[in-house]
């Protein structure tokens, strides 16, 4: 059986984060391969890294590639949309590439392998902010039970049924092909992206929850398994010490913040992953601090 981390870089910046990712990952002895999907014209670039188990070329003839109206669209929601023919593993872990590992994952993919399903994430099972507070409506419209999905971390085994999972990925094609008549929401105003341009953009996390609904199936929820947390503007990191356990999602749950409930819950196990969040300098300056404090606690150079 295959096991790998899986993520998408589609333009140089993105094969950087992804080399500072590996980077972190082996400083907690994680020495699983890693593969990554990149732009044909950066391919030659990803593999002079030397850090990558296999370099995969994104399709861009696909003829489906073609209904997506901007740059987000493309380059960020389809290649998750398609993700299934890329994923060179039976059993992977797809993780962003504004990913820092700070701890030993191991727990991690117990965890996901305890539930025993061919694709799991992480996220919350209820949150009524959740896709721009439009959770509730688009639930009661469909019928369904849409549990509110993190896509910084996707976990696909198709050890646990290859059928199921491609199944799963047709229910997320559906959701693509008729986002807006589902009732989901072009809101997404993305980070890296030129916001103007790109403003109305789909968002992935709302497909793949509709998929999970279709299938019954269940996420890890933040509050309860230590998967990931959160780091924006020195929100958790000038606070942090390893190993970390404070779970910060709350501070991006717009219900939690109207409750007051922002604070950050201390978790049982400690935490292996940290998403990067913010905006620019911002977000550079958490990751330049992410980098120094896992030299600093790994005695790495």
């Amino acid at each position: 059986m295959s096991v790998g981390y899986f993520q998408i870089g589609l333009g140089k910046k993105y094969i950087d984060e992804s080399c500072t990712f590996i980077w972190s990952l082996r400083q907690f002895k994680d020495n699983y391969p890693v593969s990554i999907l990149v732009k044909k014209e950066d391919s030659d670039y990803a593999f002079s890294k030397n850090v990558f188990d296999k370099v995969i070329v994104f399709d861009e003839n696909d003829p489906l590639f073609g209904l997506c109206g901007n740059d987000h669209d493309k380059y960020c929601i389809f290649p998750r949309v398609s993700m299934l023919k890329y994923v060179p593993y039976s059993e992977c872990i797809v993780v962003d590439t504004d990913v820092f590992c700070t701890h030993s994952p191991d727990k991690a993919w117990e965890s996901f392998r305890d539930k025993g399903q061919p694709f799991n994430c992480t996220g919350m099972y209820n949150d009524p902010a959740f896709h721009w507070s439009n959770i509730d409506k688009i639930n009661e419209n469909l019928e369904m039970n849409i549990p509110c999905v993190h896509g910084g971390v996707f976990y696909l085994n198709k050890n646990f049924g290859k059928e199921d999972l491609e199944t799963f990925f047709l229910h997320i094609l559906y959701a693509f092909l008729n986002y807006d008549k589902l009732g989901f929401v072009r809101q997404f105003e993305s980070r890296e992206f030129d916001r103007k341009t790109d403003k109305g953009s789909m968002t992935d996390e709302i497909m793949f929850g509709y998929a999970m609904s279709k299938m019954s199936l269940t996420l890890l929820d933040f509050s309860l398994y230590s998967v990931i947390t959160f780091e924006i503007d020195n929100y958790l990191i000038n606070e942090m010490a390893f190993p970390n356990h404070r779970q910060t999602h709350k501070e991006y749950c717009l219900l939690c913040t109207k409750l007051g409930k922002d604070k950050p819950i201390v978790m049982p196990d400690p935490i292996p992953f940290v998403h990067i969040y913010g905006y620019g300098h911002q977000k550079e300056d958490s990751s330049k601090k992410m980098k120094s404090l896992i030299k600093e606690h790994r005695g790495a150079s």
